[in-house]
């Protein structure tokens, strides 16, 4: 079909063939392999479409079979360029049309970015316009496999991948991992203790390596070294001979304590609108933009929405071409005051959402409670939630420690 439609361009004729041998000329311009294209077949007659070339080397055929042929119509950009050749603004004018959308072809003029849940598209359309892959963009200097590779290698969120290059469109979708890749101990070399970011009650511990210094029960508070980065060699009696450096690795879970507390005013500004708006168009070409507010007379206040939309051709084939329609609402404020049901019903969705963040981490709550003061001017609520949850860092750890000879020994703690 490609090709037929690439056969269109040239001086094509349309042929009206009758007669009683009309498919012995058809079978005939399929062994010379002339194309052919938009066959129908009549009662009585054949109308197909052939370029003008084959046509002409037809015409002995013609004499040789019994049917009778008539050009019907002629077409193709030979034609099309016959018939406008006295108007040769339109035709240059068709021309600078057709060169300017070749050049804009090679550009990226549009860049989707699909399946971002804990990442956000921002994120991820900073990170290319970082590697020199944004709007305006020669397609001849992208990889999409590339971007794929250095993508994964950037983000230890991504799992999958997939950049695809359609028109003059650019689609990054990418599939997050379910959980990210946990590390227990990093790249380090020497000693380095696990101690507590926060204060708390030991709830559980498990040592990897390392010397357990809290035991399940123990209160804790923010620096103290939990997990040291060292053991202790010690020979059949019992007594250290030596000790060598390592990076402590292990679980510390402790029950820790958050303490909330907001207060919300009684009075507030309420946002009242007038019901005056102003609608602007605006034209944007690449960096070039045209407005149309210019005899409009500016409010005191307003809100302003703003929808944009990008001109396209078919097959994905975007241009550097923004439409805009901008509203602009008139408002202005009024003070008001809150009962007390809305108020407090405003505090409790605060503390909603405080603790919702524990839950999107996976945090487990063990014990929660909560407490309202309304007054005249202010409503207060004081919250306190128990949460267990882990409480490690690395501190590199700066007292002496004996290397020993061999490192391969394996302690029991």
């Amino acid at each position: 079909m490609s090709g037929i439609g690439f056969h269109k361009l040239y001086h094509y004729v349309k042929l009206e063939i009758s007669g009683k041998h009309r498919e012995r000329f058809l079978n005939l311009c399929r062994k010379r392999k002339y194309p052919i294209w938009d066959v129908r077949m009549g009662q009585e007659d054949v109308s197909i479409c052939m370029r003008t070339c084959d046509y002409r080397d037809t015409f002995e055929l013609q004499k040789r079979i019994d049917c009778q042929i008539r050009v019907t119509k002629e077409g193709g950009i030979f034609v099309f360029l016959k018939k406008y050749r006295k108007r040769e603004c339109f035709l240059l004018g068709l021309t600078v049309c057709l060169l300017l959308l070749w050049f804009v072809n090679g550009f990226i003029w549009k860049i989707d970015v699909a399946g971002c849940e804990r990442l956000s598209d921002v994120q991820l359309l900073n990170w290319l316009e970082e590697h020199k892959v944004g709007l305006g963009t020669k397609k001849s200097m992208l990889s999409c496999q590339g971007i794929e590779e250095e993508l994964r290698e950037s983000f230890d969120e991504i799992a999958w991948t997939s950049v695809k290059l359609e028109g003059t469109k650019l689609t990054v979708e990418i599939k997050e991992r379910l959980e990210l890749p946990q590390t227990n101990a990093p790249d380090l070399t020497g000693s380095y203790d696990l101690v507590a970011t926060e204060n708390g009650v030991i709830s559980s511990i498990y040592t990897r390596c390392g010397t357990a210094q809290v035991l399940a029960g123990d209160s804790v508070s923010k620096g103290a070294v939990l997990i040291r980065g060292s053991f202790d060699l010690v020979d059949d009696s019992g007594t250290v001979t030596s000790s060598c450096a390592v990076v402590a690795d292990g679980d510390v879970k402790a029950k820790v304590l958050h303490d909330y507390e907001i207060s919300i005013p009684m009075t507030y500004q309420d946002k009242i609108y007038t019901g005056r708006t102003y609608r602007t168009m605006s034209v944007q070409i690449g960096s070039l933009q045209l407005h149309t507010d210019f005899f409009h007379k500016k409010y005191k206040a307003t809100e302003t929405i703003c929808a944009t939309r990008q001109l396209k051709l078919p097959n994905s084939f975007y241009l550097p071409v923004y439409f805009s329609e901008t509203l602009q609402m008139e408002y202005y404020y009024k003070k008001k005051t809150y009962a007390k049901s809305q108020v407090e019903a405003l505090a409790n969705e605060n503390w909603d959402r405080f603790l919702q963040k524990f839950v999107q981490k996976g945090i487990p709550i063990i014990v929660k409670n909560v407490k309202i003061v309304t007054d005249e001017k202010v409503c207060t609520l004081t919250g306190c939630v128990e949460a267990e949850e882990s409480i490690t860092k690395y501190k590199k750890n700066h007292d002496p420690v004996i290397q020993t000879e061999s490192t391969d020994r394996e302690v029991e703690n």
